[in-house]
């Protein structure tokens, strides 16, 4: 629940809003850092378009996503997360990431999307695997860029992530096997 809900999305937003420490000792530079889009105006305006989304949400969604501008680290929930990161995020952020990165993010939409449904196919989760393991690969060339002042992009859930679809063909969907399913 949390790699997905939390730490996925955490390690995006940061990366995205460049709050990552810069190791400049090791030559990095925030500079070449293309990926930041998320900053200033454009967050703010993006975290009240993610809150007016609201109102075009079923109440079964349980806790639709709020401002995350304002409220992502005042007690953000990970349902919250999962609505917004996996649901509205690949719109929103259409035309806000530049493109390649933007694609990256969908290969993880598209996989997560896949684990989390109740019942999936056995060539959907081999679809799962193959969209994870790239987005893994892609990841460390298109952030980490072989540098070694980018180490520390690198966290451990990065790697969890692609045992994700192999453990579905073990345990089953994603939305079973976490806590939600004893939560409400």
């Amino acid at each position: 629940m949390h790699l997905c809900g939390l730490n996925i999305p955490d390690l995006f937003v940061r990366l995205w809003r460049g709050s990552f420490d810069l190791d400049a000792n090791n030559g990095d530079s925030r500079a070449s850092w293309d990926w930041v889009c998320l900053t200033g105006d454009v967050w703010t305006a993006y975290g009240a378009a993610v809150a007016e989304a609201k109102q075009y949400l079923p109440n079964s969604f349980n806790r639709p996503p709020r401002n995350p501008a304002e409220k992502i680290s005042s007690g953000y929930k990970c349902w919250e997360y999962l609505n917004w990161f996996y649901g509205l995020a690949p719109a929103f952020l259409h035309g806000k990431l530049p493109a390649r990165y933007w694609k990256h993010y969908c290969k993880l939409v598209a996989s997560v999307r896949i684990l989390f449904q109740w019942k999936s196919s056995s060539a959907q989760r081999s679809r799962a695997h193959v969209l994870i393991c790239a987005f893994a690969l892609e990841y460390e060339q298109l952030y980490v860029q072989r540098k070694v002042a980018r180490i520390h992009f690198v966290p451990q859930c990065m790697h969890a992530l692609t045992h994700l679809p192999t453990e579905t063909w073990r345990i089953g969907s994603l939305i079973c096997s976490c806590q939600f399913a004893m939560e409400r």
